[in-house]
């Protein structure tokens, strides 16, 4: 029988820990929103995530929380510590290309206005990696299917089209890349963005355009430096970043 129990967001795992009354250490991002303040945010609550957590994790001995922004919990049973990632290079001369994430779980008209969009973007070669199959052609756009090929896209990006889940988030900022975001009808996702949101490191889609993408690409720049700052920032709350 193990001395300890180690969940990463696993219900089952936890009722075992219970089950047979061992020590549970939760490591995830989810139960920062157990500490947060909501941010009202359209027709979504923060309670949504909190009923979620203490369902699935009704009592824990020590949690470990990863976060992409910085989080002041004083909780001594508490742990903040940065994203935990796979290691990326960070390239000083981007390609000039934009990478595209359509997530599985979002419908396809938000992704046909952004490859409607994206074609008249003829200064940028775009590779989007996606499960679905759009009947859309056009010279700058290249379709992909998931692969381990996606983790050198994303290092030669000058930018990231994305939902806005955590891992992925977390990725794009460890080396500098800006992100446009259309996030999923979560709470969860729709915090991430406001985060982004807040510290310039990208922009949350509004009406999807040419227009909105162009503006967003226009500001690189900008946000490059806020990311940098940001992770100085965090490094001072909650050590390296390893980044």
């Amino acid at each position: 029988m193990p001395d300890i129990v180690i969940t990463d967001y696993e219900p089952n795992v936890a009722k075992y820990s219970y089950a047979v009354d061992i020590p549970l250490i939760c490591m995830e991002q989810q139960s920062k929103f157990l500490y947060l303040d909501e941010i009202k945010i359209d027709n979504y609550s923060i309670l949504e995530e909190k009923k979620r957590i203490n369902y699935f994790f009704p009592k824990f001995d020590y949690k470990v929380i990863s976060s992409f922004f910085p989080i002041d919990i004083k909780d001594k049973k508490v742990k903040i510590v940065p994203p935990l990632i796979s290691q990326l290079r960070k390239k000083p001369n981007k390609k000039n290309h934009i990478l595209v994430y359509f997530s599985p779980y979002d419908n396809s008209i938000n992704y046909i206005k952004i490859l409607n969009a994206l074609k008249k973007i003829a200064d940028y070669k775009i590779i989007v990696y996606t499960k679905e199959k759009f009947n859309i052609y056009s010279k700058n756009i290249a379709f992909k299917s998931f692969s381990p090929e996606f983790k050198n896209d994303l290092e030669d990006s000058f930018c990231l089209i994305s939902t806005a889940g955590h891992q992925l988030l977390s990725e794009a900022i460890s080396i500098n890349i800006p992100v446009y975001l259309i996030p999923l009808s979560t709470y969860e996702q729709n915090y991430n963005a406001q985060m982004v949101k807040k510290y310039s490191l990208g922009e949350i889609s509004n009406d999807i355009s040419e227009i909105e993408i162009n503006k967003f690409l226009k500001k690189y720049l900008i946000m490059r430096k806020k990311l940098i700052i940001l992770k100085i920032n965090i490094t001072k709350m909650i050590g390296n970043l390893n980044y």
